[in-house]
């Protein structure tokens, strides 16, 4: 069994794989659009997720696109950026399977 990304990430792959609907930080606050370069810092992670055709969806949602440099799900904000509190799935069910 895969744990839902929808409800939480897996710690292994930094929340790589989060892909819920969480839009505010720890500090409480609101996430601003990936699609906005204009706003705050944006590493070059790209400004969003693709959908089936290729365009940019436009959302704020928690995410970590760059797991090699953030630590956990997070989001671009206002002034900076923050982490997000979502979810930890059971560490058992983030594991590959073998074979």
């Amino acid at each position: 069994t895969k744990p839902n990304n929808e409800e939480c990430g897996c710690e292994i792959l930094k929340q790589s794989d989060y892909r819920g609907n969480l839009s505010v930080t720890k500090d409480n606050e609101t996430c601003v659009s990936w699609y906005i370069d204009s706003v705050g810092y944006y590493p070059d992670a790209g400004l969003g997720e693709l959908n089936s055709s290729g365009d940019i969806i436009a959302n704020n949602y928690c995410r970590n696109l760059v797991p090699g440099y953030y630590d956990a799900a997070w989001c671009g904000t206002e002034d900076y950026f923050g982490y997000c509190e979502v979810p930890v799935c059971d560490p058992e069910l983030c594991m590959p399977e073998c074979g």
